[in-house]
């Protein structure tokens, strides 16, 4: 019995719908997500030849010698076996000089044995020659496993349509297992939909599929070549065919799911295999691992880890990689360290994919020291960082405001001789135009191009955003239509990015016009379009159009959003008009939107502006009351709150209160107890200004 873990409820409710859970609104996406890309790009050398192990496999090296040899040992009896295969050597065909007396006592076991050999090394066109002559001499008493032989074999050497003529010739004659076999020529060239087809056809004629012809398409959904409701789809129609499911669909299945991010369905998957009494794969471990660690299931995740144990499976660094990103996700930095240190005291080498995970961890924390020390700690292991190591790098430091450091990369790669990619250069661009430096961010784009490197969407929409941030809306839109001329299609993004640069600068008429625009390409104001718009028009004051933007989004049948919402509490809230920021908390609460703490924070804010500490703290109680954490920015708004009331005295108790809840104060933070104390400067003694001083240092 294996050990016990903790699991959600299980089961195959809702195979063919798609969950909430896969959407990502990160702007650049989840960079544990493109690390697991990055590591399946270097595993991807020898995939084909590892797509269809079953029943198949590579062919082998064996000469007709060989083949010959071994007739003589067990089917002698004078036979010209020589003869018979030089013939199909030198001529493709047997001739007739060929006794067919002679062959009538070979068993059809025989037969059956040389064709496989014929097939296996690559000579399915001998083996085809020699099925005719069988067929015409009536040597067999039936031939449906024998043409199977010949399809499978020519559908193994990936000559498709040979194993088509094979079938076509049979026509209505074409049986059971041949149609197997064409199901895995099928799939074996990598034409899943006939294989689909055919096992379709194969039920209208009565001829029930077997498992391997299930498994040839089941273990497509494993490489991601089929969609993984396929496989659950003919999971279903195997258990309602009564074919017997085996430990290698079972484990097929369960990787597909991790790879799909299904971890409910690979857990059940999972339980169906143990309690056929048979053990999974490590690989499916890892996998499943893999997909409850993004889902931040981290205690279940170990719970697999530990059964793998428990079944003699000795994880392997993939395993303890995929638990690092689990704990990372969750921000959970003990059990980080616990992982790094199991690591070196049993001696596994850590790669670069365990860097990466370390660092992108540390980065989530804000712990730039760890993670600068880790870089350096891998640079003297002779560790080389590759190209997204360098994009990653240079990521953190331009969201922790350090870009310099990220230029500097850059010109360390370049020294290195790591030739920049597109990803990093969208990165580095994206970062001048975040630090409003756009005319470096146009030299890194013309940079891109003079390297070779076509600029994508992402490259384009970066640059125009740079040119918004900079105050450069209708360069911006210049660079839209260049970008259009140049044939890159935009997406909804490009259009969001121009429209809020135009509002910005109240360009109203020219916002409208690339709302048109967006529509002449198909594309429609999404959620993001109209969350713009009502933030473009609120932040102008134009509250009725903001309102009117609101209501034009739900007709457009996109419901309620919390973020556009959102933006219209926050525009209200900056002008300290909390009676406003109130009412549009209670409308999203009668539309049955949630009232999270970044919109609590908006309503704190609104009193805070108004000087209204007093209402300010009552939403603070209100958020401890609700079971809902404070963050940073709770605290730093109550600290303004009070600077606005002028109760400067009790600010410093809001700053200590934020550290012991495990806030760790951020610039922002610091500079607020530091305007409190500017204020109060004038009374204040020598000794309290030197106070003050050691306070905010500590």
């Amino acid at each position: 019995m294996a050990p016990w873990r903790p699991r959600q409820a299980q089961g195959l409710v809702g195979f063919c719908s798609l969950s909430d859970d896969q959407q990502w609104t990160q702007e650049d996406g989840d960079p544990i997500d493109e690390l697991r890309v990055w590591e399946e790009e270097e595993d991807q050398e020898g995939v084909d030849e590892k797509l269809f192990t079953r029943n198949g496999g590579k062919l082998r090296e064996i000469s007709l010698e060989e083949i010959e040899k071994r007739l003589r040992n067990h089917w002698n009896g004078g036979l010209p076996w020589k003869a018979l295969l030089g013939s199909l050597e030198r001529e493709n065909a047997i001739g007739e000089k060929f006794a067919v007396e002679q062959f009538r006592k070979v068993p059809e076991r025989a037969w059956h044995w040389l064709l496989q050999e014929l097939c296996v090394s690559g000579r399915s066109s001998f083996a085809s020659e020699l099925l005719e002559w069988l067929r015409e001499n009536s040597f067999c008493r039936t031939y449906d496993v024998l043409d199977s032989v010949v399809i499978h074999g020519y559908g193994r050497e990936r000559k498709l349509h040979k194993a088509l003529e094979v079938a076509e010739k049979l026509g209505s004659n074409l049986q059971r297992r041949g149609y197997n076999a064409l199901v895995g020529a099928y799939a074996q060239n990598r034409d899943y939909g006939k294989a689909l087809e055919t096992l379709s056809k194969m039920k209208t004629l009565g001829f029930p599929p077997d498992v391997v012809s299930y498994t040839h398409v089941i273990q497509a959904c494993r490489h991601g070549v089929v969609d993984i409701y396929t496989g659950f789809r003919l999971f279903q129609e195997m258990q309602a065919e009564g074919v017997q499911v085996d430990g290698k669909v079972y484990n097929d299945l369960i990787f597909a799911c991790g790879q799909a991010h299904k971890p409910n369905e690979g857990m059940f998957f999972l339980e169906k295999l143990q309690a056929s009494g048979l053990v999974a794969d490590r690989d499916s471990y890892i996998s499943l691992m893999l997909s409850l660690g993004k889902h931040g299931r981290t205690a279940e995740a170990e719970a697999l880890l530990e059964e793998m144990k428990w079944y003699g499976l000795r994880p392997n660094l993939k395993a303890y990689n995929t638990l690092l990103g689990g704990y990372s996700r969750k921000g959970q930095l003990q059990q980080i360290d616990t992982v790094k240190t199991l690591l070196r005291d049993t001696g596994m080498s850590i790669n670069k994919i365990t860097y990466c995970l370390l660092i992108d961890a540390y980065a989530r924390a804000g712990l730039m020291d760890r993670l600068e020390a880790l870089y350096q700690e891998m640079r003297d292991c002779d560790i080389r960082p590759n190209t997204y190591m360098y994009a990653r790098m240079i990521t953190i430091y331009r969201d922790t405001g350090q870009w310099q450091k990220g230029v500097k990369l850059l010109r360390e790669m370049q020294q290195a001789g790591v030739t920049p990619d597109a990803h990093v250069y969208n990165v580095i661009i994206n970062t001048f135009g975040r630090t409003r430096q756009l005319e470096q961010a146009r030299i890194a784009f013309f940079k891109m191009q003079d390297g070779g490197i076509e600029p994508d969407v992402v490259s384009w929409n970066s640059l125009i955003d740079a040119c918004c941030k900079a105050g450069q809306p209708l360069e911006a839109r210049k660079l839209y239509y260049k970008m259009v001329n140049d044939g890159c299609a935009p997406t909804a993004q490009t259009f969001n990015i121009v429209i809020h640069g135009l509002g910005e600068h109240k360009r109203w008429n020219d916002v409208n016009e690339m709302v048109e625009e967006m529509r002449s390409k198909g594309m429609f104001p999404n959620v993001v379009t109209y969350t713009t718009l009502v933030d473009v028009y609120a932040q102008a004051r134009l509250f009725q159009d903001a309102v009117e933007c609101l209501q034009t989004m739900k007709e457009d049948g996109m419901g309620p959003s919390p973020t556009a919402y959102s933006a219209l509490a926050n525009a209200y809230a900056q002008l300290g008009m909390c009676e406003q920021t109130l009412h549009v908390l209670q409308t999203m609460e009668k539309e049955n939107i949630e009232i999270n703490l970044a919109m609590l924070n908006l309503l704190i804010n609104a009193f805070s502006m108004a000087g209204r500490s007093q209402e300010a703290f009552a939403v603070f109680e209100y958020i401890k009351e609700a079971g809902l954490t404070a963050d940073k920015i709770t605290y730093t708004t109550l600290m303004k709150a009070l600077i606005r009331a002028e109760k400067l005295d009790e600010v410093s108790g809001v700053f200590d209160e934020m550290i012991k809840a495990g806030c760790r104060p951020d610039g922002k933070a610091k500079d607020m107890l530091r305007s409190a104390f500017r204020f109060k400067e004038r009374e204040l003694s020598p000794k309290d200004k030197s106070f003050a001083e050691e306070y905010l240092a500590k």
